[in-house]
């Protein structure tokens, strides 16, 4: 899959295959597919999940008794559940990170666009060529 642009930072996550082999190891390839559509989903809405769990299970395609089985084992063995809603930390990590950035950027941006303009502020009473003169 491909990036539709440089600047879109939120397509795309980092992906630690180690880690994540250890994370999953000892569960069922249903589990692990549904791991991967729960951080995707999770990277998706920028650190949350909906509000009702009922709809981001569907969101995963979780149907089944085994799936639902699955996903219960997900959130516990993971350590994913927390008391006010369900947490990924690797990720949350990633996200804070770029957000820090993507605020640093906008600082800086907004610096430099005001030293422009300061720059481009001719003095009073000074020739410009694209004056009219009457």
């Amino acid at each position: 899959m491909t990036r539709e642009t440089e600047k879109d930072r939120m397509s795309w996550f980092k992906h630690d295959p180690a880690k994540f082999n250890l994370d999953t190891s000892g569960l069922s390839n249903q589990a692990v597919g549904i791991y991967i559509k729960l951080i995707n989903l999770y990277w998706i809405n920028q650190q949350k999940l909906p509000p009702l769990k009922e709809t981001w299970v569907r969101q995963l395609g979780v149907f089944s008794e085994s799936e639902h089985s699955d996903l219960e084992q997900l959130l516990t063995e993971l350590d994913l559940k927390v008391e006010d809603g369900y947490y990924i930390p690797d990720l949350d990590r990633q996200l804070n990170k770029i957000r820090g950035y993507s605020a640093d950027q906008s600082v800086r941006a907004s610096n430099r666009h005001k030293k422009e303009r300061e720059e481009k502020v001719e003095p009073e009473g000074t020739y410009s060529p694209n004056a009219q003169d009457f």
